[in-house]
């Protein structure tokens, strides 16, 4: 009990050394505790992410993400875009993002806690898969059981082993979302190593990068009759031409999460767990 109540007290004074006081948003000590969760990735930023290529990813955030504290207000400052996002620090190492904003009311603060995790946390990737014939017509639920070989779409992978080699005979069953990928059939296993929370227009050309989308820019240049040589134009996509077209094709149609209604975001930076 001694041991838990000064991990509180260490968790308050460093929140409020950073952000003011508060009243309970970095929540109790439990919270800090290491966890693992599953997350959805298509089948081209898996490729990606198996390429080494994309350490990083963007989620729209949520107003109800959890652990808010403060006015009710701050829902409608949110989508008036009127809130200005204070730099997200790791008070005792949790991810959380504090916001300043201001109504005709007061000027306050608030906190949200990161549903994706904290660094350290770990995240295991779900994507589209399959499993042998006999599987199809059942509906799947996940038990723990290891339903035998897995199929990954992503790169047309194979996950077996010398156990369940036989049920090869039946062959690979109809690709299933990724929503329903159970925790034993991931291959993927991520460690969050930072998170912070910003504007989805403010993405850098290495941020786009480390999201798995890559620069065809050839830049284009023309010779003076001194020899000396400029660029005048160029063609192709930088990455964050190409992530803006990634971005458009998951979230264009969504109200509020389009690249023009320019949303906060978390951003989440991993490194891959490898066996």
């Amino acid at each position: 009990m001694l041991l838990y109540r000064q991990t509180s007290e260490a968790i308050r004074g460093v929140a409020e050394s950073e952000y003011g006081s508060y009243s309970g948003a970095f929540g109790n000590a439990e919270d800090f505790a290491m966890k693992e969760r599953p997350i959805l990735f298509s089948a081209p930023m898996v490729k990606a992410i198996l390429d080494g290529r994309k350490t990083m990813t963007r989620r729209v955030f949520k107003n109800d993400d959890s652990k808010r504290v403060g006015s009710r207000n701050f829902v409608h400052v949110l989508h008036g875009k009127d809130a200005s996002v204070l730099t997200v620090k790791q008070p005792a190492d949790a991810a959380y993002a504090g916001f300043n904003y201001s109504t005709s009311v007061q000027t306050s603060a608030v906190y949200f806690k990161c549903p994706y995790g904290q660094p350290g946390d770990r995240l295991w990737v779900r994507e589209t898969w399959g499993i042998t014939t006999p599987y199809d017509e059942l509906r799947y639920q996940d038990n723990g059981v290891d339903c035998g070989p897995v199929w990954y779409r992503a790169d047309g992978s194979l996950r077996i082993d010398e156990r369940s080699r036989a049920d090869l005979c039946y062959g690979r069953g109809k690709w299933r979302p990724s929503i329903f990928m159970p925790r034993w059939a991931s291959r993927i296993d991520l460690k969050i190593t930072g998170v912070r929370v910003e504007r989805l227009n403010d993405i850098s050309e290495d941020d786009a990068k480390a999201e798995g989308c890559t620069s065809t820019v050839e830049i284009l240049s023309e010779e003076e009759p001194d020899g000396t040589v400029h660029a005048v134009d160029y063609r192709g996509l930088y990455a964050v031409e190409r992530f803006q077209d990634l971005w458009g094709s998951i979230n264009g149609k969504t109200p509020g999460k389009a690249w023009a209604d320019n949303p906060y975001v978390w951003v989440v930076e991993f490194k891959r767990i490898k066996a």
